[in-house]
Formats: C-alpha cells, structure tokens, sequence
C-alpha cells in the first residue's frame, strides 16, 4: 500500500509499525512528500514485549512526526530521541528540517551526494568517569563517537583504552566526521569501561544535534546509570572544528 495525497483526506492522520516504515525505506518509497502535508505516527512492533526500542532513525528521515517510544527503557535509541530534543533545551516540540517540510527524500542524490561540511571531534579527556562495577573495580575507559543520520553521514569511531584510570584518563584523539546532510545529524558520545571476560558496561553518554553544536573547546556532561541521569562530576574534554 502506498499513501496518496490525493486520497487521504487533509484532517486524517496514519499510524505505521516500525516494520511497514522499515519496508517503505527498503523498497525506495519516500513518504517525505505525505508526511509534508499529513500527519503520521509510528510505533513499535508487537513483538516487543520486552518494551525494547525501535530505531527512530528510519521514521525521521521519512518525515514522520510522531515517534512512540517506551520511555520506560533506557538505551542507546531513547538516548537519540533526548538527544534530538536537546536542540530546543527539551522545551517540546522540534522542527522538522526545510528539506522534509518541502517534501523531499533526505537519501535522494540531489541532497546527500556531496559533503556539506566537515567535522572534526578530538576526544582529549575524561574527568570523574564513575565505576559501574559493584566491586568498585577501577574502570578501564573508552569512548565511542558515532554520527546518526542518512546512510551517507552515518560512522563511528571508537579510541583507545586507557587501562585503571576513571579519574582522568587522557585519549587525545581526533576523528574527522564528512557530513552530507547536516542538519539532520545528530552525534553522541558514549563511555563504556573494557571488559576482557565479558561485555563493556556502560558508564555514560551524551547525544546532541550537529546543529546545535559551536566549534570549540567543551566540558560535555556524561548521562550515567540506567536511568542516565546527569552526573554533575563526569564529563569529557572535547574540541569540536568545522572545515
């Protein structure tokens, strides 16, 4: 089934499951031009009874406005969700950019075959990174920095791990981020603690526009914990440059 504007009338609204919106996305079908001129929600399949998240990447890039999400679990998707929100300093709602206002399929050639600007991250510290561990064990640090978008823009990066050292583990590294579409990036930085034996812990996280970003140096405070809660002591040392 294929949405129509003629068909569906100006005062209706549709609902799509993560899987119909996935399929729209894989068979080259652009919704951008509906959701232009109607209102759309999606919402998780019913499958996930464990209330896991559905990505919220797709149903952005096909214009949709509403996104239903289970608040309730903390993750690496609910974190993209705030991150988004962050643009307007969670004051609700967000504008979608000029591009799927006017109908236009973010992934088409004519918006994403070359590069807008480039990004540079340095990731120089860590300060207070908290344990994760019952134990108390000392944490072993790294850091994931990942750009989430259009498939063009999309990349991650991880640097190096600094052994026994949560208080302030220095990995002055710098990872270059080309971005095609730019206003509909967003870029988060996640903290895990290495574990040879087992999987990485998460120890903290923060995700936020590209837009919204100034080149700079920046103190970025880590969400940590299963409820990400904003810890007032851990954060990262970044620079942020455009080119």
């Amino acid at each position: 089934m294929k949405f129509e504007l003629s068909l569906d009338p100006m005062d209706g609204s549709s609902s799509l499951s993560e899987g119909k919106v996935a399929n729209y996305m894989e068979s080259g079908y652009s919704l951008a031009a509906y959701t232009s001129k109607r209102f759309v929600k999606s919402f998780p399949k019913g499958l996930r009874q464990d209330s896991s998240n559905m990505d919220p990447i797709p149903s952005w890039l096909c214009g949709i406005q509403s996104v239903a999400m289970n608040m309730q679990t903390t993750g690496e998707y609910l974190d993209i969700v705030n991150g988004l929100f962050r643009t307007n300093g969670n004051c609700g709602y967000v504008l979608k950019s000029k591009t799927l206002i006017d109908g236009l399929d973010p992934r088409m050639p004519e918006v994403s075959s070359s590069v807008v600007t480039t990004m540079l991250v340095g990731v120089i510290s860590g300060q207070y990174l908290p344990t994760v561990s019952q134990a108390n064990d000392v944490i072993d640090p790294y850091v994931t920095i990942e750009i989430f978008g259009i498939p063009a823009d999309s990349r991650k990066f991880r640097t190096k791990t600094i052994r026994n050292n949560g208080f302030n583990p220095q990995f002055n590294e710098t990872f270059t981020f080309p971005l095609h579409f730019p206003d509909f990036a967003l870029l988060r930085f996640c903290v895990k603690d290495f574990d040879s034996t087992s999987a990485n812990d998460f120890v903290g996280e923060f995700t936020i526009p590209v837009k919204s970003i100034r080149a700079g140096y920046s103190h970025i405070r880590l969400n940590t914990g299963n409820l990400r809660t904003v810890d007032e002591s851990a954060s990262l040392f970044i620079r942020i440059a455009f080119e």
